[in-house]
């Protein structure tokens, strides 16, 4: 497969998103409650970690790349958790603005024997002032300049404004900068401009207007959302049945995943992304680039919580996805599972 994954780490990047804590509550449940049939949940561990558009600077910053955040905060405890972990990382968090009149959005998952049992949101849903706007947009304009990837990643917090992405992919374009964009909800109008776009099945539905019940379906809607975003290609994660590419000069191609036991689908579509871009910027098709995204995203269902994968566990796991062994002297099993994200 023609993707050099040990370039990633010449890579610099510049994330741009809605910034979320995700905080994570874990212990046993030992008993019902005495109150109401519900379980009673025994604390033992609890942490903090970059989500949303954080998360994807993370995942960057764990395959090397060097890494620019932008993107929006409270001025409390929030922004303090989140500037821990930006530290922690190594991601250069400068362009993320502090805004007194938001909350930083936070969501906690209530988690025991592996299984999330509840999950709790604080959210700010006040539209972005014309301080924040201006100050996102200045932090944009000075940061593109030196980079060789732009991701967004966009979470229906307000931090991605119509005019913040028609400057952005202005910027983009001039310096025929590769942007890969993770949409949400509707009104995709505001992503004209952008590179890659990567839904999900639901949300290529939901914005088409086309019920997908088969291939046939699957195609026509791609080939829809291309024509009215002028992307030059999409990558629609569709659950068990793996990945659909569409590109402007070639036929949808389908990038089947490998079967996998559902471990937590958290921060997936984050590692998918992440890669995805990584692996066009470096000079790959975008076959080879979405088929290494695809065992990318794979692999963060094994694990608990907002995670991501190294470079090492890529290279492992895409040997035994072509049917070659592991390196002699790696203790590694590759087993047949299924993706979903």
């Amino acid at each position: 497969m023609a993707i050099d994954i040990s370039k990633f780490k010449s890579r610099r990047v510049l994330v741009i998103g809605d910034l979320i804590i995700d905080e994570f509550i874990r212990g046993p449940v030992e008993s019902v409650s005495r109150e109401a049939p519900v379980p009673v949940v025994t604390v033992s561990e609890e942490y903090f970690e970059l989500g949303g558009a954080g998360n994807v600077a993370r995942n960057l910053s764990m395959l090397g790349a060097q890494v620019s955040v932008v993107g929006i905060t409270g001025d409390g405890y929030g922004s303090g958790i989140l500037q821990d972990a930006f530290d922690k990382y190594g991601i250069d968090a400068k362009g993320v603005y502090q805004d007194p009149k938001r909350k930083t959005s936070r969501k906690t998952r209530i988690i025991s024997s592996c299984q999330q049992l509840l999950q709790i949101d604080r959210e700010t849903f006040v539209p972005l002032s014309s301080p924040a706007e201006s100050a996102l947009i200045k932090s944009i304009r000075q940061k593109v300049t030196d980079v060789d990837l732009v991701v967004v990643s966009d979470r229906g917090k307000g931090t991605l404004t119509r005019s913040l992405l028609t400057e952005l992919f202005t910027l983009t374009r001039t310096r025929n900068l590769i942007s890969i964009l993770d949409p949400t909800g509707s009104q995709y109008e505001k992503y004209i401009g952008a590179t890659i776009l990567t839904p999900n099945i639901r949300e290529l539905a939901s914005e088409t207007g086309i019920r997908i019940s088969d291939k046939m379906t699957l195609f026509r809607a791609g080939t829809e959302l291309l024509k009215k975003t002028r992307a030059e290609g999409l990558a629609v994660t569709c659950g068990k049945d793996g990945l659909v590419i569409f590109g402007k000069t070639a036929q949808p191609f389908v990038i089947e995943s490998e079967a996998r036991q559902v471990f937590d689908v958290t921060g997936a579509r984050d590692t998918m992304i992440s890669v995805l871009g990584l692996s066009l910027s470096t000079g790959g098709s975008f076959k080879d680039a979405a088929t290494v995204a695809n065992v990318a995203a794979g692999l963060v269902v094994d694990k608990v919580g907002t995670a991501g994968v190294t470079g090492n566990e890529i290279i492992l796991e895409l040997m035994a996805y072509s049917g070659q062994g592991a390196p002699s002297g790696e203790d590694t099993l590759f087993s047949k599972k299924q993706t979903f994200y």
